[in-house]
């Protein structure tokens, strides 16, 4: 792989405060068989702080029994929950962006919060950890990343990006806390209080030399879950990527010079024999895509047809561009003859996938490639789970899901990042027609053998089965509307809830869903906009965040009922 690596130094003294000025750009090349594509560069930064409010909030008993609502004050965006009795919320208050934190008293009687005031709006939140994170990370419109000390009561890190700012994530690597950001171009990596930064995206500069353009398409950490508790682990990152392309413009005619029209142009990537393109040539010609994706060429069978002219086979060796939009040609000259008569083949678009590991310990920063596999369809969204106390860690210690509309994905990973294949494949596929892939939710169990997931309108319960190697579905329940988003207790508690505000919780007993409702329970505070929904990993406490209200609800009361026995009444 090669990676340009700029780092840049700024320094000056102003009121006693030593800043960085100057300039330094390095390009580092590092070989590798992943993507040589993404770019990783590395700057320092100067940290600023913002002023806070706090204030008193009110909890009230709902009509749903061990369970209190309350006005949250804001219009909210986001939301996530902590196991300490800490909820983390995002929004609008009087038309500006705020970060909210909510602390509750044990026996939920009261709460206090304090806000955090940021330019623009808020678009994503972070915590290291949903037991004792310290550390609130907030992404936000104007494309700034904001980092809060829940300890000091205080912002005490910012930095900036060039785009609004998609996804943010925050947590522990040894000593030290790393910083993750996307802004659905580039890939920020920061480490918490020090200088410098990593990027990893496209540029396309001529300052930079032996770099291609690469587009990053999604990121999430390495997400390990505990039986107490889920922990962030930034050190990897898993990465949904475009490699690079080349535009090859091909031009067939026969002796005479004439074009031949409708010709079957067929491009086969040698290394696995998995066609990439197929058409047909319109006025003697064709324009085609080709994605270049080894270190610096590719080698591809080039393949014509028609059935009046001989077959025309050439082996393409396609470099790496070196410029956007980088175009070859090519001139073909097909002999009349005995041909054969072809169909255009359907090439299924693939999604490019890479486990990236993060090394903010010095500078220069690294982001080092461990492993690569292709998805032969549009990947919307991924999950990238250790689970820690596995029973089955013989046969995988990492799981990535992957959402797409005709299904999910299923890849398993041993402790090297090796693929673990199934049946002889990289990938364990279960087709299910999914109306909005961008909103599936996936959760797994800290044993690693239950996941449970959320497609449209309906919750899915998974179990791993050893003879099989793989996660089979056991169990499903359906909603009247679409669900937003799931979770799941290491005591095996399931929460979910529609975007309407439709609420059930489960149990699970004999590898099967047990509502614990006798109906879905239905609020109108929580409809009207995007719900969260966490429960905290002992089963005990769950939040439900609509956009200006939240229910938190005791939980061990309502599954100790669950599930509910059917009463037969005899008249």
């Amino acid at each position: 792989m090669i990676v340009n690596m700029r780092y840049r130094i700024k320094v000056c003294e102003r009121k006693g405060f030593i800043r960085l000025l100057g300039y330094i750009i390095l390009t580092i090349f590092i070989a590798s068989h992943i993507d040589p594509s993404l770019l990783i560069l590395s700057e320092l930064f100067y940290v600023g702080k913002a002023q806070t409010f706090s204030s008193q909030i009110n909890l009230t008993p709902s009509d749903l029994y061990y369970a209190r609502y309350m006005d949250l004050g804001i219009n909210v965006s986001n939301a996530i929950g902590l196991d300490n009795n800490v909820l983390v919320i995002s929004g609008t208050h009087n038309g500006s962006g705020v970060v909210r934190i909510l602390r509750f008293s044990q026996d939920l009687n009261k709460a206090s919060f304090n806000d955090y005031m940021v330019h623009g709006f808020v678009t994503s939140l972070g915590v290291s950890n949903t037991k004792s994170s310290s550390i609130v990370v907030a992404g936000t419109s104007s494309g700034e990343i904001i980092g809060i000390n829940l300890d000091e009561n205080r912002i005490s890190y910012i930095q900036a990006s060039r785009e609004p700012i998609k996804n943010v994530y925050v947590g522990s690597v040894g000593v030290d806390t790393y910083i993750v950001a996307f802004d659905s171009v580039f890939i920020y990596a920061y480490k918490y209080a020090y200088g410098g930064w990593l990027e990893i995206g496209p540029i396309n500069s001529s300052m930079l030399m032996g770099f291609s353009p690469a587009s990053v398409i999604y990121v999430t950490p390495l997400i390990r879950v505990m039986d107490d508790h889920v922990e962030y682990d930034l050190s990897k990152l898993f990465v949904i990527y475009t490699p690079p392309t080349i535009r090859l413009i091909i031009n067939v005619t026969d002796p005479m010079g004439l074009p031949i029209n409708n010709a079957i142009i067929t491009l086969t990537y040698l290394k696995n024999r998995e066609i990439y393109y197929s058409t047909l040539t319109s006025n003697g010609s064709a324009i085609l895509t080709v994605p270049v994706l080894d270190i610096n060429a590719s080698h591809y069978e080039l393949r014509i047809t028609h059935p009046s002219y001989e077959n025309y086979t050439e082996i393409l060796l396609i470099p790496r561009p070196h410029r956007p939009d980088e175009t070859f040609y090519m001139q073909v000259v097909m002999k009349p003859g005995k041909g054969v008569s072809e169909l255009v083949r359907l090439v299924p678009e693939r999604s490019f996938v890479a486990i990236y590991e993060l090394d903010l310990s010095s500078i220069p920063y690294k982001a080092i490639p461990r492993s690569f596999v292709v998805i032969p369809a549009k990947v919307s969204k991924a999950f990238f789970y250790e689970p820690r106390n596995n029973l089955y860690s013989d046969r995988y210690r990492y799981i990535a899901i992957y959402s797409t509309r005709e299904g999910f994905y299923i890849t398993y990973y041993d402790s090297q990042y090796n693929i673990v294949k199934v049946d002889d494949s990289n990938y364990v596929y279960y087709y299910l027609s999914i109306k909005d892939p961008d909103k599936m939710d996936v959760k797994i169990s800290s044993s690693g053998e239950y996941l449970s997931f959320s497609v449209d309108s309906k919750i899915y319960l998974a179990m791993y089965i050893p003879g099989l190697r793989r996660h089979v579905i056991m169990s499903s329940y359906s909603f009247n509307n679409d669900l937003v988003n799931i979770d799941l207790s290491n005591d095996q508690v399931i929460i979910a809830t529609t975007i309407d505000g439709e609420t059930n919780i489960f149990k699970l007993r004999n590898n099967a869903l047990f509502p614990c409702l006798r109906s879905n329970y239905y609020t109108e505070y929580l409809s009207g906009g995007d719900v969260y929904t966490y429960i905290t990993k002992d089963g005990s406490r769950a939040y439900v965040i609509g956009r200006e209200k939240g229910l938190i609800i005791d939980t061990r009361n309502i599954i100790a009922r669950c599930p509910i026995e059917k009463i037969t009444i005899e008249l």
